[in-house]
């Protein structure tokens, strides 16, 4: 169980190459933390660049370390984004919309032959 971990961060930071889904930047995000992240996979979608989050080039040290030092010396910022987050992880990630998503994916499926 990572939540007591989570809750002890400021921000959470996942610089992949590549990345499916980011499963761990959604459980960030539902733990209130501003997630700093690479553009790829499914991430862009989870984060809102400048909003939730920054978003970074794959593989560019220059700009994960930059955004990096704006959170780590602004707190304000972090709770702002780290709140938005975690109503973004709630409004677009909940049991709800899940639950909701799998109700339509079978109602659609079932009109299949």
């Amino acid at each position: 169980d990572l939540r007591p971990l989570l809750q002890r961060a400021e921000i959470y930071v996942q610089p992949s190459r590549r990345e499916a889904f980011g499963l761990a930047a959604l459980e960030a995000m539902q733990a209130g933390l501003p997630v700093i992240a690479s553009a790829v996979g499914g991430l862009p979608e989870l984060v809102v660049d400048g909003a939730t989050g920054r978003l970074v080039p794959p593989g560019d040290v220059d700009a994960l370390a930059t955004a990096m030092a704006v959170l780590i010396n602004d707190p304000e910022l972090r709770r702002t984004w780290g709140t938005a987050a975690r109503q973004r992880a709630e409004q677009h990630y909940g049991v709800e919309q899940f639950c909701t998503a799998i109700r339509d994916l079978y109602a659609s499926a079932g009109g299949r032959k």
